[in-house]
């Protein structure tokens, strides 16, 4: 029977349950923990600080940081997947090595490609109203919780859409698929940040195909995770898009009978949407991919995205990938021929 489990925990499909099993696990212990959390903030404020705690620092505690936490059993699900299946933690890309800093550094410059067309857009076109508005006295918790957040939040996707996912998916279906069809989960998940539209989820499928040619060219997760941090945290707090989704409320804790609000802290601009316009328009969206395109090529291209030699070898030793369209092929030919055999 345990041979049989082990056996069974081996094949891809017991791989995948089970390593999402680890995962859902990990991630109902800390939503238990950020629930309990939040109610010692609120006192912490209001015994400790003697005031109420601003919309600002409620989304840094009680929502940056705990999505970063997600990183800690992300973590934990990859090294006992990849001791499951005997080979190294580093396999999956997030090994430290010379090119590390230079690999984060470019994904981090990148992430300012898409995000400025964006928003330079929005401006130009008039759908958003920029007001300066610095925000000093959150300078510094701004830099610092929002670094750390941010970093988190993109470690454990990183991790667990490009790095596990991508690798395992690889083995069944190749590289080619594997990219597709975890680019398409990565679009569906981000419903929850942005909302539901088909532009919603093919901008956030372009950007996951790309983060996975990415992660191929490097053989490392540090450029991925460079770029998703520069891109959240431009995105949140430098170049804020009026997002409404974003904006949320904790209704178990309440301050003067009003549920705790969440609200994202800007740096320097208050960005409001103008009055009957949408952020969502294929515009906005062809203008996103093509972004992307740009990056992509610069990728494809540019000599700084080659692998260090230390990730490459790695990948060439433990990354399997399965090769469906040679197989199908292979088959292909052997039906002619022996079409062609019996007709002789």
């Amino acid at each position: 029977m345990i041979m049989q489990l082990q056996t069974w925990k081996r094949s891809l499909l017991g791989r995948l349950l089970y390593f999402s099993g680890l995962i859902g696990i990990g991630f109902l212990i800390i939503s238990f923990i950020v629930v309990l959390g939040s109610f010692f903030f609120v006192i912490f404020f209001y015994e400790v600080m003697n005031r109420i705690p601003s919309h600002y620092e409620a989304f840094l505690w009680l929502f940056l940081l705990p999505q970063a936490s997600f990183a800690l059993p992300t973590i934990y699900a990859v090294r006992r997947m990849t001791h499951l299946e005997q080979r190294p933690f580093a396999s999956i890309g997030l090994r430290f090595h010379r090119s590390s800093l230079r690999e984060f550094t470019l994904g981090v410059i990148l992430a300012t490609i898409p995000t400025s067309s964006s928003f330079l857009y929005l401006y130009f076109s008039e759908r958003i109203s920029i007001t300066w508005d610095p925000n000093p006295e959150l300078f510094f918790e701004i830099m610092v919780l929002g670094g750390v957040g941010w970093l988190g939040v993109a470690m454990w996707e990183e991790l667990y859409f490009r790095g596990y996912l991508v690798q395992t998916l690889s083995q069944g279906i190749g590289l080619y698929g594997a990219a597709a069809l975890t680019s398409i989960y990565f679009g569906l998940i981000h419903i929850i940040t942005y909302g539901v539209t088909p532009l919603v989820i093919a901008e956030a499928t372009v950007a996951g195909l790309f983060l996975t040619l990415l992660y191929f060219k490097t053989k490392s997760l540090w450029a991925p995770i460079g770029w998703h941090l520069g891109n959240n945290f431009l995105l949140a707090h430098v170049l804020p898009i009026p997002i409404e989704t974003l904006i949320q409320e904790i209704p178990w804790v309440k301050i003067n009978g009003q549920p705790l609000r969440l609200e994202v802290p800007k740096l320097f601009f208050q960005v409001e949407l103008a009055e009957g316009e949408s952020l969502l328009s294929w515009e906005m969206s062809v203008i996103a991919i093509l972004a992307y395109v740009v990056i992509s090529l610069m990728v494809w291209k540019l000599p700084w995205f080659r692998p260090h030699p230390e990730m490459e070898a790695l990948w060439r030793q433990y990354v399997k990938s399965a090769q469906p369209w040679a197989r199908l092929r292979e088959w292909w030919w052997q039906k002619r021929r022996r079409e062609t055999d019996g007709g002789d």
